[in-house]
């Protein structure tokens, strides 16, 4: 029996370039996203779900075999506006969707997945940067304040659980950008251009591998140096 990896936000961006390099490994993928996606692979499942609206009891249903092995978050929203035109309906949509889903599912994790298990949850620089939306900035922030409190309760059971800081890309988040705001943004890092999809996907898939065992309560940034500005 493969090991199963469950990836929401799979459908685009980074969480389908982190599905294709999951099974072109060889894990079983189940991937969660309120989009449908037709991936043609025995070794994937597509459940499709507002994670706003989370049917916990369904998930279960998909993970209760005994071979749930790793969890990334990759489901993410930038909902929102700067504090002035913030509304409280677009925060909490950030926050149901950013963190409590992934609170959601780690308790799911918690009772279901196997012992020696990783969970990897995306979260952004703008945690410590901030952002013009307070809603995106506050509820990345609070993902990785998720994933210290989980790595306490999960280490015991050898499972590891970090935290990953991408560097910007061009997903559903961000494909409205013009030429000149990504030349902007790019600017703003070492290697001077934006990250592929894969290339952070590389690093997660890589990093479900079992050799990755004495990393927990770590935050992986992959964010080339746009962190610290231009």
């Amino acid at each position: 029996m493969s090991m199963k990896i469950l990836v929401t936000g799979s459908s685009s961006g980074l969480g389908l370039a982190t599905t294709d390099l999951l099974l072109s490994q060889g894990y079983e993928v189940l991937g969660v996203d309120i989009n449908n996606r037709d991936i043609s692979n025995e070794n994937y499942t597509h459940l499709v779900m507002d994670l706003t609206k989370l049917d916990i009891g369904l998930l279960r249903e998909y993970v209760s075999d005994g071979n749930w092995y790793g969890f990334v978050h990759c489901a993410g929203t930038s909902k929102g506006s700067s504090i002035d035109s913030l509304t409280q309906e677009d925060w909490e949509y950030s926050m149901e969707l950013n963190v409590n889903s992934a609170m959601k599912i780690s308790k799911l994790a918690d009772e279901l997945m196997i012992d020696g298990g990783r969970i990897l949850l995306v979260s952004s620089p703008v945690a410590i940067a901030g952002a013009r939306k307070p809603s995106y900035s506050a509820s990345k922030a609070a993902v990785h304040g998720l994933t210290m409190s989980l790595s306490r309760s999960f280490g015991k059971r050898q499972i590891c659980v970090n935290t990953l800081f991408p560097g910007p890309m061009i997903t559903s988040m961000t494909n409205d950008w013009s030429e000149d705001k990504i030349k902007s943004v790019a600017s703003g890092t070492r290697l001077n251009r934006i990250a592929e999809t894969k290339e952070i996907g590389y690093v997660i898939s890589q990093m479900m591998d079992s050799r990755w065992s004495y990393m927990s309560a770590s935050v992986i940034d992959l964010s080339c140096g746009s962190t610290f500005g231009h």
